[in-house]
């Protein structure tokens, strides 16, 4: 049981730090991701760990093992795909244009940031004010 609850905290937590990079990293704004994980898991990082968390809770009551919930699991699933595909695969140089129908506005953003950068480096008022 020890197993399967840090195999969740670590699920939960690598999950929204990846957003969180991906959102500080400029590659994705809010407005890129799943609407419909972020209506069931919460539009908030602490909103979504917080239901990720309790819907373990919740569920694993009296149980003899832990776990989510289908909907939360499916909810959390479908967000950590959405990241391996339109984040990861990206950075790493594998194509995912088959998967990721946000690709060219993220593909966009990289683009202007370092060719803004390389005009004018040092200067980080420019590319934030261009990003948002």
């Amino acid at each position: 049981m020890e197993a399967a609850i840090v195999h969740l905290s670590d699920r939960i937590a690598y999950i929204n730090h990846d957003i969180d990079d991906a959102l500080r990293g400029k590659v994705l704004k809010e407005e890129d991701l799943p609407k419909r994980t972020l209506d069931i898991l919460g539009k908030s990082h602490r909103v979504r760990i917080n239901t990720m968390i309790q819907d373990v809770v919740n569920n694993s009551i009296a149980k003899n093992h832990v776990s989510m919930t289908e909907k939360i699991d499916k909810a959390t699933n479908e967000l950590r795909n959405f990241l391996k595909f339109c984040v990861a695969s990206f950075t790493s140089g594998e194509p995912c244009i088959f998967f990721c129908p946000q690709l060219d506005t993220i593909i966009s953003r990289i683009i202007l940031s370092i060719r803004i950068e390389f005009i004018f480096p040092n200067t980080s008022v420019i590319s934030e004010g261009i990003s948002s």
